[in-house]
């Protein structure tokens, strides 16, 4: 499990490496070791989490723009947000020591026999078939309905 070995200070980090060598994350003056590759190159949806992560914290946040709140920054690096990011290595930890039973899972799931829309009708399951079939009934049509 990763463990917070060296504070980060009250500076906003600006930098954040990985020495796979010694396993070992510097989050500017911090430091986590026992971090694994596997977590450190953890991705969802093509993006690196722990640089997603870091990077939406910095002085001067990375990602798009949309809205006057994008200005509103950290002004100093808090004990919560190392707190913070302990625990996103914890959890990225235990999702990566659970790839093996989610690739088994996932296997079982594929050999599976699929089920048929028709399988799904015989059972008394209704498809929508118009546009109008897919709108939320408002209450008052729900109560008209029972």
């Amino acid at each position: 499990m990763p463990q917070y070995d060296i504070p980060v200070g009250v500076e906003i980090p600006e930098t954040v490496e990985y020495d796979e060598t010694t396993r070992i994350i510097k989050l500017g003056k911090g430091q986590w070791s026992n971090v694994s590759p596997a977590v450190w190159d953890y991705t969802v949806g093509g993006r690196n989490v722990i640089d997603s992560w870091v990077g939406y914290r910095r002085a001067k946040p990375k990602g798009r723009k949309s809205s006057p709140l994008d200005q509103i920054n950290e002004v100093s690096w808090t004990p919560e947000l190392s707190q913070e990011f302990s625990e996103l290595l914890a959890v990225l930890t235990h999702l990566v020591s659970m790839e093996p039973q989610q690739a088994e899972l996932l296997e079982q799931i594929m050999r599976t026999e699929l089920i048929t829309n028709a399988d799904l009708q015989a059972q008394g399951v209704s498809f929508s078939v118009t546009n109008a079939d897919r709108k939320p009934r408002l209450q008052e049509e729900a109560k008209t309905i029972f």
